[in-house]
């Protein structure tokens, strides 16, 4: 008799146990393993991000996976022909275009740092090359330090650009929210 109760003991708990191990292996299957790796798409950013905060000051907790990292800017777009904070722009460069300009656009402006029309084609040429790294095919890990140098880059030289301030405020901004530390400056 006392033997049949331990068994019985025994064959509850490994019941449960491998309950509890389906209801994971369903789980899993459902939602998938979180690597921390991942991009945010509009969808996962906060309503009150979208209405002028950035994505970092909102608490919501909402999940943060999907497509590429996106956002919405409250001006509704961005100065100088570009895309809103976190949208493709229609003109997207490959990166290799986007370089070779952004190189051409540095060249002129560093011989004649006085020049607007210099300056505004380093900008946009800057912005051109963010984009085309934020919205590349590399590793997340990859694109977005890059992405956020070149829009800081554009941020500093013309500190009225939206587009460039927009840019970096998102992109610093879910890096808080994933509480991980934005690359530094100059990085």
């Amino acid at each position: 008799m006392f033997l049949g109760y331990h068994s019985s003991i025994v064959v509850r708990a490994s019941t449960l146990v491998l309950g509890v191990l389906s209801l994971a292996c369903v789980s899993y299957s459902l939602i998938g393993c979180d690597s921390g790796d991942r991009n945010i798409s509009s969808q996962d950013v906060p309503q009150s991000a979208s209405a002028g905060q950035t994505a970092g000051s909102a608490t919501s907790g909402a999940p943060m996976s999907g497509g590429s990292i996106m956002g919405s800017s409250a001006s509704g777009g961005a100065t100088d022909g570009g895309s809103m904070a976190g949208q493709q722009p229609p003109n997207l460069k490959p990166i290799k275009d986007a370089q070779a300009a952004y190189d051409a656009a540095k060249k002129a402006y560093t011989a004649s740092p006085n020049d607007e029309k210099a300056k505004k084609a380093f900008v946009d040429a800057t912005n051109d090359l963010a984009d085309a790294n934020m919205f590349s095919d590399e590793p997340p890990r990859v694109k977005y330090p890059n992405a956020l140098k070149y829009y800081r880059e554009a941020a500093k030289t013309d500190p009225t650009n939206e587009k460039a301030k927009q840019n970096v405020d998102l992109i610093v901004g879910i890096y808080k929210q994933m509480r991980k530390t934005p690359p530094a400056e100059g990085g």
